[in-house]
């Protein structure tokens, strides 16, 4: 278990090299399994990026495409540990995404810059704080996202192309699965600004989409 930890924490200090922006790389996993022994694995990175950690709908916009331009600029290093045959996906941090508890039960911090204290922990005191002084603020925000998410099929319907969100709605995929399809080619995208879009014709590959 020590070494492939080892293996990881390398991973973890290219990533950090790539974007000196990152503070924090962090491994997660739902089963308290090796982590090798995954043919998946996700790295959480907390970076030094107010948007991004702690406005969702950055999030939504930027991190996707972040993940991808990482995994470009490492794609070497994954390759000299060995680790081509495993699906790696990169992902920031967001405080919203922890308390929808997307990330996993199980953690483990592979690399942090000095004199940072760990995200987790900054997370578990944050939502500690919000659910006791902001609930009715959480409930109208999320209340908002769902109406805007109401907007998307008629603007499908004026037929432009499609965006990650659209794609995970329509599908049923999860942003894990998408940014694999993309990297590998499976699924073909196109980049424009921050944000990724799939071509229509390209949807017509998913059983429930249509012209």
């Amino acid at each position: 278990m020590i070494e492939q930890f080892k293996t990881l924490e390398k991973l973890a200090r290219a990533i950090a090299k790539a974007d000196t922006r990152v503070i924090e790389v962090i491994i997660h996993q739902d089963t308290p399994n090796l982590p090798l022994e995954s043919d998946e694995i996700f790295l959480v990175c907390y970076l030094n990026h107010y948007g991004m950690t702690n406005d969702l709908n950055v999030y939504e916009e930027e991190a996707f495409s972040w993940g991808i331009d990482i995994y470009e600029k490492v794609t070497e290093q994954i390759e000299e540990l060995g680790l081509g045959d495993k699906e790696i996906i990169i992902t920031p941090f967001n405080f919203e995404v922890h308390r929808q508890n997307e990330y996993g039960k199980y953690f483990r911090s592979l690399f942090i810059q000095e004199g940072y204290e760990p995200i987790l922990s900054i997370a578990d005191r944050e939502l500690k704080k919000r659910e006791q002084d902001f609930g009715e603020e959480i409930e109208a925000y999320e209340a908002d996202l769902d109406e805007s998410e109401d907007l998307q099929p008629a603007e499908k319907d004026m037929g432009r192309d499609y965006s990650v969100s659209e794609v995970v709605e329509a599908t049923g995929l999860n942003k894990r699965t998408l940014q694999g399809y993309l990297k590998t080619g499976k699924l073909k995208g196109y980049k424009k600004g921050n944000r990724w879009f799939i071509p229509k014709t390209e949807m017509e590959k998913f059983q429930g989409i249509t012209n």
